[in-house]
Protein backbone atom coordinates (compact mmCIF):
# COMPACT_ATOMS: atom_id res chain seq x y z
CA UNK A 1 0.00 0.00 0.00
CA UNK A 2 1.43 3.42 -0.92
CA UNK A 3 2.62 5.63 1.92
CA UNK A 4 1.63 9.28 2.10
CA UNK A 5 4.58 11.55 1.36
CA UNK A 6 2.94 14.71 2.66
CA UNK A 7 -0.08 15.86 4.64
CA UNK A 8 -1.58 19.31 4.83
CA UNK A 9 -4.59 21.13 3.43
CA UNK A 10 -6.14 22.61 0.30
CA UNK A 11 -7.17 26.22 0.82
CA UNK A 12 -10.43 26.76 -1.09
CA UNK A 13 -11.88 30.21 -0.37
CA UNK A 14 -12.97 30.05 3.28
CA UNK A 15 -12.76 26.27 3.22
CA UNK A 16 -9.79 24.32 4.56
CA UNK A 17 -9.66 20.71 3.27
CA UNK A 18 -7.24 18.39 5.15
CA UNK A 19 -5.54 16.08 2.64
CA UNK A 20 -2.62 13.71 2.11
CA UNK A 21 -0.43 13.53 -0.97
CA UNK A 22 0.76 10.36 -2.69
CA UNK A 23 3.21 10.02 -5.57
CA UNK A 24 1.31 9.39 -8.79
CA UNK A 25 4.00 8.73 -11.41
CA UNK A 26 6.37 5.80 -11.92
CA UNK A 27 9.46 7.98 -12.24
CA UNK A 28 9.07 8.98 -8.59
CA UNK A 29 7.39 5.88 -7.12
CA UNK A 30 10.17 3.33 -7.61
CA UNK A 31 8.52 1.35 -10.42
CA UNK A 32 11.21 1.99 -13.00
CA UNK A 33 14.42 -0.01 -13.29
CA UNK A 34 17.33 1.90 -11.78
CA UNK A 35 21.02 1.10 -11.39
CA UNK A 36 23.78 1.98 -8.93
CA UNK A 37 27.32 2.60 -10.09
CA UNK A 38 29.74 -0.03 -8.78
CA UNK A 39 33.47 -0.65 -9.09
CA UNK A 40 33.80 -3.26 -11.83
CA UNK A 41 36.81 -4.98 -10.24
CA UNK A 42 35.37 -5.55 -6.75
CA UNK A 43 31.65 -4.76 -6.87
CA UNK A 44 31.79 -1.95 -4.32
CA UNK A 45 29.29 0.85 -4.80
CA UNK A 46 31.07 3.99 -5.94
CA UNK A 47 30.96 7.02 -3.66
CA UNK A 48 30.80 10.43 -5.31
CA UNK A 49 32.75 13.07 -3.43
CA UNK A 50 32.96 16.85 -3.50
CA UNK A 51 36.42 17.63 -4.88
CA UNK A 52 38.28 20.93 -5.14
CA UNK A 53 40.61 20.69 -8.16
CA UNK A 54 42.63 23.73 -7.00
CA UNK A 55 43.47 22.52 -3.49
CA UNK A 56 43.18 18.85 -4.52
CA UNK A 57 41.19 17.92 -1.42
CA UNK A 58 37.78 16.47 -0.59
CA UNK A 59 35.52 19.28 0.58
CA UNK A 60 33.28 18.69 3.65
CA UNK A 61 29.75 20.06 3.58
CA UNK A 62 30.52 22.83 6.07
CA UNK A 63 32.94 24.32 3.51
CA UNK A 64 30.50 24.20 0.59
CA UNK A 65 28.77 27.44 -0.44
CA UNK A 66 26.22 28.33 -3.10
CA UNK A 67 27.46 30.55 -5.91
CA UNK A 68 25.52 32.07 -8.81
CA UNK A 69 27.73 32.43 -11.91
CA UNK A 70 26.83 35.78 -13.50
CA UNK A 71 29.96 35.82 -15.70
CA UNK A 72 32.39 33.07 -16.62
CA UNK A 73 34.34 32.31 -13.45
CA UNK A 74 32.62 35.06 -11.42
CA UNK A 75 30.14 34.14 -8.70
CA UNK A 76 27.83 35.79 -6.21
CA UNK A 77 27.70 33.78 -2.99
CA UNK A 78 24.30 33.33 -1.33
CA UNK A 79 24.25 31.92 2.21
CA UNK A 80 21.80 29.40 3.66
CA UNK A 81 20.64 32.07 6.10
CA UNK A 82 19.76 34.43 3.24
CA UNK A 83 17.79 31.69 1.50
CA UNK A 84 16.05 30.69 4.74
CA UNK A 85 14.93 34.30 5.22
CA UNK A 86 13.01 34.04 1.94
CA UNK A 87 10.78 31.27 3.28
CA UNK A 88 7.15 32.43 3.62
CA UNK A 89 6.01 33.66 7.01
CA UNK A 90 3.27 31.03 7.08
CA UNK A 91 5.43 27.97 6.56
CA UNK A 92 2.52 25.55 6.58
CA UNK A 93 1.77 22.78 4.11
CA UNK A 94 -0.99 24.33 2.02
CA UNK A 95 -2.16 24.08 -1.56
CA UNK A 96 -3.57 27.56 -2.02
CA UNK A 97 -6.15 27.77 -4.83
CA UNK A 98 -6.11 31.13 -6.63
CA UNK A 99 -8.31 30.66 -9.71
CA UNK A 100 -10.31 28.20 -11.78
CA UNK A 101 -9.86 27.64 -15.54
CA UNK A 102 -11.15 25.27 -18.21
CA UNK A 103 -9.05 22.10 -18.46
CA UNK A 104 -8.92 22.27 -22.27
CA UNK A 105 -7.29 25.71 -22.04
CA UNK A 106 -4.18 24.26 -20.36
CA UNK A 107 -1.64 22.83 -22.78
CA UNK A 108 0.02 19.59 -21.53
CA UNK A 109 3.47 21.13 -22.10
CA UNK A 110 3.00 22.90 -18.75
CA UNK A 111 2.58 19.65 -16.77
CA UNK A 112 5.46 18.40 -14.63
CA UNK A 113 4.68 15.77 -11.94
CA UNK A 114 1.44 14.25 -10.69
CA UNK A 115 0.35 13.46 -7.13
CA UNK A 116 -2.83 11.78 -5.91
CA UNK A 117 -4.73 13.83 -3.34
CA UNK A 118 -6.53 11.86 -0.62
CA UNK A 119 -8.84 13.20 2.14
CA UNK A 120 -7.32 13.25 5.62
CA UNK A 121 -10.27 12.96 7.96
CA UNK A 122 -13.84 13.78 6.97
CA UNK A 123 -14.27 13.28 3.19
CA UNK A 124 -17.17 15.75 2.85
CA UNK A 125 -15.12 18.84 2.03
CA UNK A 126 -12.97 16.75 -0.34
CA UNK A 127 -16.11 15.44 -2.05
CA UNK A 128 -17.44 18.99 -2.38
CA UNK A 129 -14.38 20.20 -4.31
CA UNK A 130 -14.25 17.00 -6.39
CA UNK A 131 -17.89 17.22 -7.42
CA UNK A 132 -17.66 20.96 -8.13
CA UNK A 133 -14.71 20.47 -10.45
CA UNK A 134 -16.35 17.47 -12.13
CA UNK A 135 -19.64 19.24 -12.84
CA UNK A 136 -18.09 22.50 -14.03
CA UNK A 137 -15.30 20.89 -16.07
CA UNK A 138 -12.88 23.32 -14.44
CA UNK A 139 -9.48 22.83 -12.82
CA UNK A 140 -8.08 24.76 -9.87
CA UNK A 141 -4.93 26.83 -10.33
CA UNK A 142 -2.90 26.86 -7.12
CA UNK A 143 0.41 27.87 -5.58
CA UNK A 144 2.42 25.38 -3.57
CA UNK A 145 5.89 25.33 -2.02
CA UNK A 146 7.98 22.20 -2.66
CA UNK A 147 11.53 22.01 -1.35
CA UNK A 148 11.47 25.73 -0.61
CA UNK A 149 10.66 26.56 -4.24
CA UNK A 150 7.33 28.01 -5.30
CA UNK A 151 5.46 25.93 -7.86
CA UNK A 152 2.44 26.54 -9.99
CA UNK A 153 0.01 23.61 -9.75
CA UNK A 154 -3.33 22.33 -10.98
CA UNK A 155 -5.86 20.41 -8.92
CA UNK A 156 -8.11 18.38 -11.20
CA UNK A 157 -10.44 15.40 -11.22
CA UNK A 158 -9.18 11.95 -12.21
CA UNK A 159 -12.07 9.47 -11.88
CA UNK A 160 -12.87 9.29 -8.12
CA UNK A 161 -9.73 11.14 -7.05
CA UNK A 162 -8.35 14.64 -7.03
CA UNK A 163 -4.96 14.94 -8.69
CA UNK A 164 -2.38 17.64 -8.10
CA UNK A 165 -0.12 18.41 -11.06
CA UNK A 166 2.94 20.57 -10.48
CA UNK A 167 3.53 22.79 -13.51
CA UNK A 168 6.17 24.84 -15.25
CA UNK A 169 5.81 28.60 -15.11
CA UNK A 170 5.30 30.29 -18.46
CA UNK A 171 8.84 31.71 -18.37
CA UNK A 172 10.18 28.14 -18.15
CA UNK A 173 8.56 27.07 -21.43
CA UNK A 174 10.87 27.37 -24.44
CA UNK A 175 9.43 29.67 -27.11
CA UNK A 176 8.42 27.48 -30.05
CA UNK A 177 9.49 30.27 -32.39
CA UNK A 178 13.10 29.66 -31.36
CA UNK A 179 13.06 26.11 -32.71
CA UNK A 180 14.57 25.96 -36.24
CA UNK A 181 13.40 23.89 -39.21
CA UNK A 182 9.64 24.47 -39.04
CA UNK A 183 8.33 24.98 -42.61
CA UNK A 184 6.67 28.28 -43.54
CA UNK A 185 5.16 29.76 -46.65
CA UNK A 186 5.35 27.59 -49.78
CA UNK A 187 7.35 24.96 -47.92
CA UNK A 188 4.39 24.48 -45.57
CA UNK A 189 1.87 24.01 -48.40
CA UNK A 190 0.22 20.58 -48.36
CA UNK A 191 -1.28 18.92 -51.44
CA UNK A 192 -5.03 18.31 -50.94
CA UNK A 193 -4.91 14.74 -52.26
CA UNK A 194 -2.08 13.89 -49.89
CA UNK A 195 -3.98 15.51 -47.04
CA UNK A 196 -7.11 13.47 -47.82
CA UNK A 197 -5.15 10.21 -47.81
CA UNK A 198 -3.38 11.19 -44.56
CA UNK A 199 -6.73 11.96 -42.92
CA UNK A 200 -8.07 8.56 -44.02
CA UNK A 201 -5.02 6.88 -42.52
CA UNK A 202 -5.50 8.72 -39.22
CA UNK A 203 -9.18 7.77 -39.16
CA UNK A 204 -8.39 4.10 -39.81
CA UNK A 205 -5.89 4.05 -36.92
CA UNK A 206 -8.07 5.94 -34.44
CA UNK A 207 -9.25 4.01 -31.34
CA UNK A 208 -10.53 4.78 -27.84
CA UNK A 209 -7.77 5.81 -25.44
CA UNK A 210 -6.68 2.75 -23.44
CA UNK A 211 -3.47 3.53 -21.50
CA UNK A 212 -3.05 -0.10 -20.40
CA UNK A 213 -2.65 -1.01 -24.07
CA UNK A 214 0.83 0.50 -24.13
CA UNK A 215 3.58 -1.34 -22.25
CA UNK A 216 7.14 -0.39 -21.35
CA UNK A 217 8.69 -3.20 -23.38
CA UNK A 218 12.26 -2.02 -22.85
CA UNK A 219 12.01 -2.11 -19.03
CA UNK A 220 10.42 -5.56 -19.22
CA UNK A 221 13.39 -6.82 -21.26
CA UNK A 222 15.85 -5.24 -18.81
CA UNK A 223 14.12 -6.96 -15.86
CA UNK A 224 14.25 -10.29 -17.71
CA UNK A 225 18.01 -9.93 -18.26
CA UNK A 226 18.48 -9.14 -14.55
CA UNK A 227 16.38 -12.15 -13.47
CA UNK A 228 18.31 -14.47 -15.78
CA UNK A 229 21.62 -13.24 -14.38
CA UNK A 230 20.41 -13.83 -10.80
CA UNK A 231 19.19 -17.33 -11.66
CA UNK A 232 22.50 -18.05 -13.43
CA UNK A 233 24.52 -17.02 -10.40
CA UNK A 234 26.01 -13.92 -12.04
CA UNK A 235 25.90 -11.98 -8.80
CA UNK A 236 28.58 -9.58 -7.52
CA UNK A 237 28.61 -9.22 -3.73
CA UNK A 238 30.08 -6.01 -2.37
CA UNK A 239 32.77 -6.49 0.30
CA UNK A 240 32.16 -5.23 3.83
CA UNK A 241 33.62 -1.79 4.40
CA UNK A 242 35.02 -0.41 7.67
CA UNK A 243 32.97 2.26 9.42
CA UNK A 244 33.81 5.75 8.24
CA UNK A 245 35.78 7.89 10.68
CA UNK A 246 34.77 11.51 10.29
CA UNK A 247 34.91 13.25 6.92
CA UNK A 248 32.04 14.11 4.62
CA UNK A 249 29.02 11.85 4.57
CA UNK A 250 26.98 10.82 1.54
CA UNK A 251 23.58 12.45 1.75
CA UNK A 252 20.44 11.18 0.07
CA UNK A 253 19.29 14.07 -2.11
CA UNK A 254 15.88 12.43 -2.66
CA UNK A 255 14.67 13.41 0.82
CA UNK A 256 10.99 13.74 1.65
CA UNK A 257 9.37 16.85 0.20
CA UNK A 258 8.65 19.78 2.46
CA UNK A 259 5.53 21.51 1.20
CA UNK A 260 4.20 24.92 2.11
CA UNK A 261 2.44 27.90 0.56
CA UNK A 262 1.47 31.49 1.36
CA UNK A 263 -1.95 31.81 2.93
CA UNK A 264 -4.78 32.79 0.61
CA UNK A 265 -5.31 36.55 0.45
CA UNK A 266 -8.55 37.72 1.97
CA UNK A 267 -10.88 38.52 -0.92
CA UNK A 268 -13.79 39.78 1.13
CA UNK A 269 -16.26 37.66 -0.85
CA UNK A 270 -19.14 35.77 0.75
CA UNK A 271 -19.57 32.16 -0.17
CA UNK A 272 -22.85 30.31 -0.81
CA UNK A 273 -24.80 29.24 2.26
CA UNK A 274 -24.43 25.63 1.10
CA UNK A 275 -20.83 25.67 2.26
CA UNK A 276 -21.97 26.25 5.82
CA UNK A 277 -23.94 23.00 5.68
CA UNK A 278 -20.85 20.93 4.96
CA UNK A 279 -19.28 19.37 8.06
CA UNK A 280 -15.67 19.93 9.05
CA UNK A 281 -15.10 23.07 6.97
CA UNK A 282 -12.79 25.37 8.91
CA UNK A 283 -12.49 29.14 8.36
CA UNK A 284 -9.07 30.16 7.10
CA UNK A 285 -8.92 32.79 9.83
CA UNK A 286 -8.69 30.11 12.52
CA UNK A 287 -5.99 28.30 10.59
CA UNK A 288 -4.00 31.51 10.13
CA UNK A 289 -4.21 32.27 13.87
CA UNK A 290 -2.91 28.80 14.70
CA UNK A 291 -0.10 29.09 12.13
CA UNK A 292 0.96 32.51 13.38
CA UNK A 293 1.51 31.21 16.92
CA UNK A 294 3.76 28.40 15.73
CA UNK A 295 5.44 30.32 12.87
CA UNK A 296 8.88 30.78 14.55
CA UNK A 297 9.14 27.09 15.40
CA UNK A 298 7.97 25.99 11.94
CA UNK A 299 10.32 28.40 10.15
CA UNK A 300 13.29 27.13 12.17
CA UNK A 301 12.31 23.54 11.44
CA UNK A 302 11.87 24.27 7.71
CA UNK A 303 15.24 26.03 7.57
CA UNK A 304 16.94 23.06 9.23
CA UNK A 305 15.35 20.60 6.80
CA UNK A 306 16.18 22.85 3.85
CA UNK A 307 19.84 22.97 4.85
CA UNK A 308 19.89 19.19 5.32
CA UNK A 309 18.52 18.66 1.78
CA UNK A 310 20.92 21.19 0.28
CA UNK A 311 23.72 19.54 2.23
Amino acid sequence: MPRAMWSGAISFGLVNIPVKLYKGTASTSGKQVSFHQIHKTCGTRIRHIRWCPKDEVEVPWDEVAKGYEFEKGKYVEVSDEELDALLPEEDYATVSIENFVALEDVDPIYYDRAYYVSPDGSPKAYALLHETLRKTGKVAVARVLLRTRSHLALVRVLEDHLLLETMYFDAEIVDAGEIPGVPHGKAAHVDKKQLDVAEQLVESMTIEWEPERYKDEYSAKVKKVIEEKIEGGEVVEAPALPAAEGGAQVVDLLAALRQSVDATKARGKKHPDTLADVADLHPIARVREKRAKSAPRRRAHAAKRSRARRG
